[in-house]
């Protein structure tokens, strides 16, 4: 993230957005208020995008707001070689996604997302 941004604005993730490559599309979001010992805003945008150069390869992305450092993060999560479209990509790397982290998501909001993107 260029240092020039500013990713201090809880409520708002455009700044990163805009950088996002011209044929992303958003394919999942997560807002939640978890309450355990304190209280944490959590907020996720998972996105799609094609991988330049490679054909029928698409990335999975996630703008997220880390509620302990108080800005916003991008993290990459996986990619899929041979899908025939973003829609299609999106559908299987949430899954994954989803699979890959259920084991760990506790009880609440967070794990009944990840169960839906398992469907």
């Amino acid at each position: 993230m260029p240092e020039d941004t500013d990713g201090s604005n809880s409520s708002d993730h455009s700044e990163l957005e805009e950088m996002n490559p011209s044929d992303t599309i958003e394919v999942a979001e997560f807002s939640a208020e978890i309450e355990n010992w304190t209280t944490w805003i959590q907020r996720s945008f998972f996105y799609v995008c094609k991988v330049p150069k490679l054909e029928q390869t698409y990335l999975l992305f996630e703008i997220d707001w880390d509620d302990n450092w108080g800005q916003w993060k991008r993290y990459s999560h996986g990619a899929v070689e041979g899908a025939n479209s973003h829609d299609d990509a999106g559908v299987f790397l949430l899954r994954h996604f989803a699979e890959e982290n259920i084991e760990n998501a506790g009880d609440g909001e967070w794990k009944e997302f990840l169960e839906e993107l398992r469907q």
